[in-house]
């Protein structure tokens, strides 16, 4: 990012970069469509996948149908392509799904497994000791606030950033976590950039910490604060994230961060 790219790379820029796939997920994810529709998405064994909807169609050619798909990309980051052609971006993991169509930066389902509900909501009042700017791109805090593609957190100081903080204020114990640069034009800059491997929490207002080892996945990760403070549905708490550590990036050292959300779910 920091470093100017060579012209040939940008001849791949458009093209998905990982011919190999790990993709492997046979789960149901159920959650909300950009337009706040609750729909669900069942990934099953030999590469179906269904797409139904609670009555509210969201005026998108998959809905209450199933299809063939392939599923190419790695480290919970994969362009899925349907036998109809239709194709997402998709970030993926055991627990969470966030999809993406064509052309759109702004997702376009996110949702969860092993509930009856779930949603993902920004979490507020969060703070950086650095961010990257890039001529007239700036690299704020805020977008960690968002999903969307091509809008990470990074860093601002030389080096992987080790030593940067974020710091947030919630009342809720769970956190889920987006790693890295997420694009899908050049998904490649996932890899590029650098990624938290490991983190410290610290409570500001009991002073208890503890260490958190990162997945190295564009897919959600789901971090418990459970052993800094207990959910009671009242009171918030400030936390202080600081990276010790990263995956380093193959080209760039920036470190970067998709997002980072409160998760609630909603059990009727």
């Amino acid at each position: 990012m920091k470093k100017k790219i060579i012209i040939f790379l940008l001849i791949f820029n458009s093209i998905w970069i990982y011919a190999q796939s790990d993709f492997n997920i046979k789960n149901g994810y159920m959650g909300f469509t950009i337009k706040n529709y609750f729909c669900s998405i069942f990934f099953y064994e030999n590469n179906q996948i269904e797409f139904l909807d609670d009555g509210n169609p969201d005026m998108y050619e998959v809905w209450n149908q199933t299809f063939k798909y392939t599923a190419t990309g790695c480290k919970g980051l994969y362009e899925i392509k349907l036998d109809n052609g239709i194709k997402f971006t998709a970030l993926v993991s055991k627990k969470y799904l966030v999809l993406y169509k064509s052309d759109f930066k702004e997702p376009f389902f996110v949702g969860g497994v092993s509930i009856s509900r779930e949603r993902t909501y920004p979490i507020h009042k969060i703070k950086a000791s650095s961010f990257l700017t890039e001529k007239n791109i700036f690299y704020k805090v805020e977008n960690l606030s968002n999903l969307n593609l091509d809008s990470p957190w990074v860093e601002g100081v030389n080096g992987n950033g080790i030593g940067e903080t974020l710091t947030f204020t919630t009342n809720s114990p769970g956190i889920v976590f987006f790693s890295g640069y997420i694009s899908a034009k050049n998904p490649s800059l996932y890899e590029k950039n650098s990624r938290i491997k490991k983190a410290k929490f610290k409570c500001v207002e009991n002073g208890r910490e503890f260490i958190f080892n990162f997945e190295d996945t564009a897919g959600g990760q789901q971090i418990d604060l459970s052993d800094l403070f207990q959910y009671n549905g009242k009171n918030s708490f400030t936390i202080i994230m600081e990276i010790l550590d990263v995956y380093k990036g193959t080209r760039y050292q920036d470190t970067c961060v998709n997002s980072m959300f409160v998760g609630f779910s909603h059990i009727n």
